[in-house]
């Protein structure tokens, strides 16, 4: 009996019969939890790269990412180019920064948490950095593991990385908070240097 009930279900498989629950496992893209920081502005826990003009802490805006140093080349600097916005962090970065440089130019997909407390949906974005190094996330403590870039967390709704050490500047603050995350390599990398010319995708 118990074999035939197998050869059933096998010619079933076969026959396309037997069909997978849409609320399967198969049918949900797998996400682990994770946590991210974020970075852009100079706030009162990274105050980014020193501005020797003006004597303070000016961020990391308009200066080169990890993509643009290892990834890109002269023409990515250039601000009409459709990648500048990757090889260096302006107001238009909508990447994320990852602890392993060799994703840099591949794609991950991010749920994130919003100023009140729930979920967001489904974000695509670039790794084009490395990073967080923050105390705490350096390899072998228990840091964590991705770095949003700021325009990431402005269009959730929160007000800025973190408070600024020179004034104010209204929250709520993004801080550190729980990520859900998953590779997306059907998207392909763009890594030129490296041999990877995958086009951007659209949206």
């Amino acid at each position: 009996m118990k074999r035939l009930l197998g050869q059933y279900l096998c010619a079933a498989l076969l026959a396309g019969a037997v069909l997978v629950p849409s609320s399967s496992i198969l049918a949900e893209p797998y996400r682990w939890r994770s946590h991210a920081s974020a970075y852009g502005n100079e706030s009162i826990w990274d105050g980014g790269w020193w501005d020797y003009e003006q004597q303070r802490y000016g961020g990391y805006y308009g200066h080169r990412t990890s993509w643009g140093w290892n990834c890109g080349d002269a023409e990515h600097l250039d601000p009409t180019h459709p990648q500048h916005s990757w090889a260096v962090l302006t107001p238009q970065s909508f990447g994320v920064a990852s602890r392993d440089p060799s994703l840099l130019g591949t794609f991950v997909e991010m749920q994130l948490r919003k100023p009140d407390g729930s979920w967001s949906h489904p974000i695509i974005m670039p790794v084009t950095d490395a990073g967080p190094y923050a105390a705490g996330s350096d390899s072998g403590s228990p840091g964590w593991n991705w770095d949003l870039q700021e325009p990431v967390v402005l269009r959730l709704g929160y007000g800025g990385v973190g408070p600024s050490r020179y004034g104010d500047r209204s929250g709520p603050f993004y801080g550190r908070r729980d990520v859900l995350v998953r590779y997306r390599p059907d998207l392909g990398r763009s890594c030129p240097a490296w041999g990877y010319t995958t086009p951007i995708p659209a949206g």
